[in-house]
């Protein structure tokens, strides 16, 4: 929308509601709009509401698909049609899942995009974009029950906790949330000031984008499928890190947790 110079308050978003298809699982029940209306906030104070189009993945306006004669007619001085120039693995429905997922990366040279759009997100919720870190001492976040899949949804990541905790000492704050309990603003107030935020792949990690400028994420990921990574390896002001979530307790990979924050701390200490 800041391309074609139409990013401003009298825009009329609309959802397209995808069906399955041979290659996509299709799109939740679009009644209850759920993420759509706790999100909503960020793309601003908006009174209007969101129309939706059910139908084919692309736009129908005439009316044949599904064996319906209605057509889905939009009128409107300008309009913009497309999925918007950030996702995780571009513009097709690719999640990392596959070897050739790596092969094409989407956000190369989008750092700046990435950061301008955290920066007007963060103002239209209220949250100050230029959230410093959070010192003595440090914040480290984890994200515990981060996803509803099975192979995520039960790490609560105790024993990181503890050795952490340990470690570190009075040096830090390890704070252990389960982010799907906390409202949007809440969820941007506690990441704009932590210093690393740890938790699994998927898309419960979107929260990191309002991670400070310095800050790191530490991603843990299943069968060497770093879920994101176009996105975070491509985000301009945090650094990402990634870890096998098999093993994940056994002493080497617990001391390569630790020092993999030492190191970002002593980062931040000497900036």
């Amino acid at each position: 929308m800041d391309i074609f110079d139409q990013a401003d308050d009298k825009t009329m978003l609309t959802h397209m509601y995808r069906p399955e298809t041979e290659d996509f699982s299709g799109d939740d029940d679009p009644e209850g709009f759920d993420l759509i209306e706790k999100f909503i906030p960020l793309l601003g104070k908006h009174d209007y509401g969101i129309e939706t189009l059910e139908g084919e993945y692309e736009l129908n306006l005439t009316g044949i698909a599904n064996s319906s004669t209605e057509r889905h007619v939009i009128c409107a001085d300008n309009g913009l049609l497309g999925s918007g120039i950030f996702s995780d693995h571009g513009d097709h429905h690719w999640h990392g899942h596959q070897p050739t997922d790596y092969e094409d990366p989407h956000n190369v040279g989008r750092g700046g995009h990435l950061r301008r759009f955290r920066k007007w997100m963060m103002e239209h919720v209220g949250v100050n974009p230029n959230t410093p870190i959070q010192r003595e001492p440090y914040l480290i976040l984890v994200s515990k029950s981060s996803s509803t899949k099975n192979d995520r949804k039960n790490i609560k990541f105790g024993p990181q906790v503890k050795k952490l905790k340990k470690h570190f000492g009075d040096r830090v704050v390890v704070k252990k949330v389960q982010l799907s309990e906390l409202s949007l603003v809440e969820q941007i107030e506690l990441l704009s000031r932590t210093a690393v935020f740890i938790s699994t792949v998927g898309g419960a990690t979107v929260s990191g984008t309002f991670l400070p400028k310095g800050a790191s994420v530490i991603l843990y990921m299943r069968e060497e499928r770093p879920l994101d990574w176009d996105w975070w390896n491509n985000f301009p002001h945090v650094k990402a890190h990634w870890f096998p979530m098999d093993n994940k307790t056994d002493a080497f990979h617990l001391n390569a947790l630790v020092e993999t924050v030492e190191s970002q701390l002593d980062y931040i200490d000497r900036h």
